[in-house]
């Protein structure tokens, strides 16, 4: 397996691609640019390629699954289907996002060997464009990390009695943070902690404080304590309005808490979810966060309901074994691409 990432950036679709090339069962190699933030993480399995352009990266993978004789290739995002667009071996698409594609990615997707969706929403958008896809969720460990309630409080230098929102995700538009800090203005005494990285942190700060609400907004940035995060929030948010999935909805309910969504793409997909609200309406957005803020309690509750069927649909050997069968199908039976 070559596996082809040209993202720099690492957020949910980089953990997914760790979890599966460790898991993989056979060889298997990720190509992507010297300076992502997944390199170091991947250790051996690291092919830096410094792609310059589509004709030289098409070259340089074309080289590389030549040297080490990789029976297929599986790209990652839409950058990384046009670099080997023309490549010998089969490819397969990974698509992770629920916005339509675009004319000519939509004809490299009909023309791979097979794609696969991260949810029945993405996979529903694809055959709107005319691609076929088979359906494969993330597949999630339990984050480490305790509970430590007034330990995280004392840190954002905020009263023990105060509710505590948290927010993980990548500070980016379509993850709607906007919205989110419209509805923490109608939220009295509530505080937002988003921990994520990306080029809205400073507009949001500026959004806050024009509400009235700068004091209640934190920005945690990136970081490796999100379990603790989760498991001491009061309520858990998450207010996309495009998700292929939600990986991080996924990991919230898995550790237990209270979790507010919106309906955007594949989250309806998702069990435990206390309480989901239609995309982009930050009044009710409030609404929901008020309820939930009430009773944390309830939606915890309604998480550990879920475990079962969290874990038998969104576990990393469910999701290497989906992989694997959907790759046979593609390929064919008689093809190994597990040796």
């Amino acid at each position: 397996m070559l596996h082809v990432s040209t993202a720099r950036e690492w957020r949910g679709g980089q953990t997914q691609l760790l979890h599966l090339v460790r898991a993989w069962p056979g060889r298997a190699a990720v190509a992507l640019p010297p300076d992502a933030r997944l390199a170091p993480a991947l250790g051996g399995h690291a092919r830096p390629i410094p792609f310059r352009g589509r004709w030289w990266g098409g070259r340089a993978l074309d080289a590389l699954a030549a040297r080490e004789g990789f029976d297929l290739v599986a790209v990652h995002d839409a950058h990384a289907l046009a670099q080997a667009d023309g490549l010998a071996l089969p490819v397969v698409v990974h698509r992770r996002v629920d916005f339509r594609p675009s004319l000519l990615g939509a004809a490299r997707m009909r023309h791979a060997a097979g794609v696969i969706a991260v949810s029945r929403a993405v996979a529903g958008v694809l055959a709107s464009v005319g691609v076929r896809s088979r359906v494969v969720h993330d597949g999630v460990e339990p984050l480490p990390g305790t509970a430590d309630r007034e330990g995280v409080r004392a840190r954002l230098g905020i009263g023990s009695r105060e509710t505590l929102l948290v927010a993980v995700g990548a500070l980016v538009a379509h993850k709607d943070h906007r919205t989110l800090v419209e509805a923490l203005a109608s939220v009295p005494g509530a505080h937002l902690v988003l921990v994520g990285e990306g080029p809205l942190g400073g507009p949001l700060a500026a959004l806050a404080a024009r509400r009235g609400v700068g004091a209640r907004l934190h920005l945690a940035g990136h970081g490796d304590d999100v379990g603790t995060w989760l498991r001491s929030a009061d309520v858990v948010v998450h207010p996309s309005r495009e998700e292929g999935l939600g990986q991080a909805v996924i990991e919230a309910v898995a550790a237990g808490a209270c979790v507010v969504t919106t309906d955007a793409g594949g989250l309806p997909e998702i069990p435990g979810v206390a309480h989901r609200v239609p995309a982009g309406r930050a009044d009710l957005l409030a609404a929901a966060l008020r309820r939930a803020s009430a009773d944390p309690e309830a939606g915890r509750r309604v998480a550990r309901g879920a475990g079962d069927a969290l874990s038998a649909r969104f576990s990393i050997g469910a999701m290497v074994a989906g992989t694997r069968e959907a790759y046979a199908v593609f390929l064919g039976d008689e093809r190994q691409v597990t040796r």
